[in-house]
C-alpha cells in the first residue's frame, strides 16, 4: 500500500509527490539496522573476549663485541588457565661462518606443563629436536627418534617460564 506525501510550491503550478512503498527504502533501512546490530554484537563479543587474553612480547638483540649479530623474540599468550610461551631466534652468524637458529615452545595449563618442544639448528644441520608431552600422569619424551616415559605429578617450570618471570622488567639478559 502506498502513502503519498505531497509538496506543493506557492504558485500551485508545480508539485512533487513522494511515494513511500514498503519494498524500497524501508527494507534497505531495516536490513542496514540488522547489519549494524550484528556488527555491533560481533565487536562487543571480540572486545569482551579480548580481556581474557594477555599477550606479552619481549625482543632482545644479540650483541657480540658491540655489533648486533642477531635477535631473540619471546612471546607469551595467556588465556584463562592456559599459557603458551614461545622463543624464536632470527638466524644469526658469529665466529665467522657459524649460523644458528633456535625455536622453543611450551604450553602450560593450570600451571602444569602440557607440551613443549626445543629445536636447534647450526649451519643448516639439526642439533636438537626434542618434544615433551603430558599423557595422563606421565610425560612422553621424544629426543629425535628415541622415546622415553617419565612419571611425574606435573612439571611446573621450564626455561621459557623462568625467562618470562625473571626478565620482564629487564632489557639485557647478558652484558
Amino acid at each position: 500500500m502506498a502513502q503519498k506525501l505531497g509538496v506543493y510550491s506557492m504558485s500551485n503550478v508545480s508539485y512533487k509527490y513522494f511515494t513511500m512503498i514498503n519494498s524500497g527504502k524501508i527494507r534497505f533501512t531495516e536490513s542496514l539496522k540488522a547489519y549494524l546490530v550484528l556488527l555491533g554484537g560481533l565487536y562487543l563479543f571480540m572486545l569482551l573476549t579480548s580481556f581474557n587474553t594477555t599477550d606479552l612480547r619481549l625482543e632482545y638483540s644479540i650483541i657480540r663485541k658491540g655489533e648486533k649479530i642477531g635477535k631473540l623474540l619471546f612471546t607469551r599468550r595467556a588465556s584463562g588457565t592456559e599459557e603458551h610461551l614461545q622463543m624464536r631466534s632470527v638466524k644469526f652468524s658469529f665466529l665467522g661462518q657459524i649460523t644458528a637458529h633456535a625455536r622453543e615452545d611450551a604450553t602450560f595449563q593450570n600451571q602444569i606443563l602440557l607440551r613443549s618442544s626445543v629445536f636447534r639448528e647450526i649451519n643448516g644441520r639439526t642439533k636438537s629436536d626434542k618434544k615433551t608431552e603430558r599423557v595422563g600422569n606421565q610425560y612422553r619424551l621424544l629426543d629425535d627418534d628415541d622415546a622415553k616415559t617419565l612419571t611425574s605429578a606435573g612439571i611446573q617450570y621450564n626455561m621459557l617460564l623462568y625467562i618470562f618471570r625473571t626478565t620482564v622488567s629487564k632489557f639485557d639478559l647478558f652484558r
